[in-house]
């Protein structure tokens, strides 16, 4: 799940990305949005928080 979550924040990020990342957890994938969210104004909503879990 982690590594659709990645993919989703950066192609909002950069639409044309097409390469591969990833983050060592949750708390950085967070710190990300953080980020982008100092620059734009982002929604980000976590459905089905259960299974995130």
């Amino acid at each position: 799940m982690l590594t659709k979550i990645i993919e989703v924040v950066l192609k909002f990020e950069n639409p044309d990305f097409s390469g591969s990342a990833s983050f060592a957890s949750f708390d950085d994938l967070i710190d990300e949005i953080g980020k982008i969210a100092q620059k734009q104004q982002v929604v980000f909503v976590i459905d089905e928080y259960p299974y995130l879990a």
